[in-house]
Parts: structure tokens; sequence; C-alpha cells
């Protein structure tokens, strides 16, 4: 697995802008029917009865687009792509791979996203670097 998921919790709520809103870190299949008054989720793409697989992102802004973010730049599918449509009207993802395949830091990624996207700043500025080079 690309991190533990406690680690990924605390690290997200050492963050003030993100702890302010985070829904948590979830298993594919526990995500939460509504988001609520959450904006932002980190999810494995694995159940929560295997060893976890690869972490995604996601931020829901106030017009109710769902940004989805990827370290390998890939569309969600399943039941993050279930829970994304149940909670928003419009769909937003990177498709740039960022992450070297032979590493587990999408979870590092992910808290990256994270950062980025509670601060404003426009999704292109996380993906225009030559991240993966430098991994």
């Amino acid at each position: 697995m690309c991190g533990h998921s406690n680690t990924l919790l605390r690290l997200s709520h050492s963050d003030y802008k993100i702890k302010r809103t985070f829904g948590g870190v979830f298993a594919s299949d526990m995500l939460p029917e509504k988001r609520g008054h959450y904006r932002s989720f980190i999810v494995n793409t694995d159940s929560s009865m295997s060893t976890g697989q690869h972490w995604q992102a996601m931020y829901f802004d106030n017009n109710q687009t769902c940004i989805s973010f990827c370290s390998y730049g890939t569309y969600p599918i399943g039941k993050i792509k279930k829970f994304i449509d149940q909670n928003s009207a419009r769909l937003e993802w990177n498709f740039k791979v960022l992450q070297h395949p032979r590493t587990m830091s999408c979870g590092l990624f992910c808290l990256y996203f994270l950062w980025h996207v509670h601060r404003g700043l426009p999704i292109f500025k996380l993906t225009e670097t030559k991240v993966c080079e430098n991994e």
C-alpha cells in the first residue's frame, strides 16, 4: 500500500486549511453515501478487505464540481466514480502522470494535491511540473 491510512489522516489534520473540511481517509467500499459538508477525501482504490493498492484524492468545490486526483493520471472508476457522481454535477481530473511507477508516494501526492486546492491554486499548476523525473 502507498502509505498508511492513519498517517494520511494525521497529516491531513496537521494542515489548518485541509482539516476544516476534510472528510477522511477511506477504502473505496467504505466511502459514505453522501459527503455532507466535507469538501475533500483520500480514498484507496482497494476494498477494505484488501491490503490497499493506490491512493487517490478528491475535492468538491462550491460549484458542484469534483476535482479528482490520481498521481498516475487515471480517471476515477468503480465505487470512487459512483461516490463522485452522487455528490457532484461535474467532474474534472488530472490526466498527467506525476508519480514514477516504481515508487509508493501516491499518498504524499494526494496530500500535496489537497494542500494545493485548499489554497485556491489551479490544478494545472500542480501538474505542469516534471515531478516524475525528479522523484
